[in-house]
């Protein structure tokens, strides 16, 4: 009896041992199975940041493609999404995509960027949005370094994540969208994921989290700013409902590769907007040389103050860049209309002046050639112009010979210290480069204009020359008011170019204001 039931309970001691042994396996099972599985999922997410980085390095190399066809008005466009549900033209950016100046999102097209097709670790292939004004087709009227994005990223708690200054909101944005969630219906046209394209629906790929309703909130309307949905990261470890992976690239980003290639570089002597500023001040020294304008007399400046900075003679709209007459300004933007002052030239005595100036309404459109034309209307708002007293139409009404002006105080411009090579200055025109600090140039219609003050533009150097560029409205310069200062020591980030008296007094010369 006793012998059996030690029997007994060493059998159950040994059951007891073996469910001891399989719970423990079960839980060492079970870790490793997590750790798997955890493994798999940071496997997952480090191919989906790979490709996203791929993409990314693609469009920003694509930022300075313009230089391989010496394409410089093309600096800044990014592609247009593919949009084109074709087979043949896969990863072929669409040839139009929707209204100037609107946002456009598509597949990513990777053919046109030269790159072998991309896609997430759960085989999609990824998504691409592109800000209204940096998109390749339709051209948006103006673009150049201080426009902004149109794009707003949040999580899914409707908390700001990127974009909330102006200057900050992203231009393109790069998504993973990973596996098709619950409601989504992005299935992939080919099984053997030979091709892409499921759909165009931005609904069946990216989550919208019950915030963003895609068809409403992203329509294709010019100035809008659209919001993604980018998960928190612990809703995008853990939450099913956000699984959506994505990159951005913001204006700076973008600009810094363009501008490493020196062409908008005010220092280097033959840059391309070194060469744009000196044949825009060409174009005016050769409307005072017209055999028409005995007197060489000169146009008046734009506003500095427009309604939209954008608009141009070519590029839709009312043309903003037009000569004030009333009153005539003496420092302004670099008027690209200048019927105003060719009316008023026209009616000056002189025995010559038969005709008016065959490009009056655009005195760029044969003065430059097409590609500087281009580069010209998307860095217009960047110029300005000072016209001096004794060379502005309106002091006209009496010949005054060349070497007669610029004796009074105050009669024309001046540069201080004066370049020991440099007569006396009928105009100037100025390419203001980036901001420095102290400056932003936000404008309308998305955002408060700040365009609108010159000193967003030509450079203060300290608080004693603070009204260097603030010259005035009319005809009465007082103290400092109309000096350009060209401090040597100081990078102000201005370029100038001056239309200045020869050295015998007879005629007017184009030259370099330093």
């Amino acid at each position: 009896m006793k012998n059996f039931q030690f029997k007994d309970q060493s059998g159950s001691a040994l059951l007891i041992f073996v469910v001891v042994l399989m719970g423990i396996g079960g839980v060492v099972g079970a870790e490793l199975l997590a750790s798997k599985l955890e493994s798999v999922k940071q496997e997952k997410i480090n191919h989906d940041y790979k490709v996203l980085r791929q993409a990314k390095k693609a469009l920003l190399s694509f930022a300075v493609d313009y230089k391989v066809d010496a394409d410089f008005y093309e600096m800044g466009r990014l592609p247009c999404p593919d949009n084109t549900f074709t087979v043949s033209t896969e990863g072929i950016q669409s040839g139009n995509c929707g209204a100037r100046h609107a946002n456009a999102v598509g597949y990513f097209p990777w053919k046109t960027l030269g790159i072998d097709i991309l896609r997430d670790s759960n085989g999609e292939c990824l998504w691409y949005a592109v800000s209204g004004d940096y998109k390749g087709s339709p051209k948006a009227n103006m673009l150049n370094e201080d426009s902004n994005g149109l794009f707003v990223i949040q999580d899914e708690n409707g908390v700001l994540q990127h974009g909330a200054a102006p200057g900050d909101r992203p231009i393109a944005i790069i998504i993973a969208p990973g596996d098709r969630l619950q409601g989504q219906n992005g299935a992939l046209e080919d099984p053997n994921m030979e091709h892409c394209k499921g759909n165009y629906n931005e609904s069946d790929y990216l989550e919208s989290g019950g915030i963003i309703d895609y068809g409403v909130d992203h329509e294709d309307t010019a100035d809008d700013i659209w919001t993604f949905l980018y998960g928190s990261i612990g809703s995008r470890l853990d939450n099913s409902d956000f699984n959506d992976k994505m990159v951005w690239i913001t204006k700076d980003e973008y600009w810094d590769a363009v501008r490493a290639q020196g062409d908008l570089d005010v220092d280097i002597v033959g840059s391309e907007i070194d060469q744009l500023t000196s044949d825009i001040t060409q174009c005016f020294l050769d409307y005072a040389q017209d055999g028409n304008n005995e007197n060489k007399w000169l146009p008046w400046p734009a506003a500095i103050d427009l309604v939209e900075y954008r608009n141009d003679a070519v590029n839709g709209g009312a043309n903003e860049y037009v000569d004030i007459l009333n009153p005539p300004l003496l420092i302004g933007r670099v008027p690209q209309d200048i019927s105003n002052s060719d009316a008023q030239e026209f009616a000056l005595p002189g025995a010559s002046q038969i005709a008016t100036h065959p490009n009056k309404n655009d005195i760029f459109l044969t003065c430059l050639t097409p590609d500087r034309y281009e580069l010209w209307q998307n860095w217009k708002d960047h110029f300005f112009y000072v016209v001096s007293k004794d060379f502005e139409m309106t002091n006209g009404s009496v010949a005054l010979p060349i070497g007669n002006r610029c004796v009074a105080a105050g009669d024309c411009v001046e540069i201080v210290p004066a370049p020991a090579a440099l007569n006396k200055i009928a105009a100037i025109v100025f390419y203001s480069s980036s901001v420095i600090v102290g400056q932003s140039r936000d404008s309308t219609p998305v955002d408060a204009d700040e365009k609108n003050e010159i000193e967003n533009y030509l450079d203060v150097i300290n608080p004693t020359k603070s009204n260097a560029h603030l010259y005035p409205a009319d005809a009465a310069y007082l103290g400092d008011v109309n000096k350009y200062y060209n401090e040597t020591d100081v990078d102000t980030g201005d370029l100038a170019w001056c239309i200045a008296v020869n050295a015998a007094g007879t005629n007017l010369v184009r030259t370099d204001c330093t």
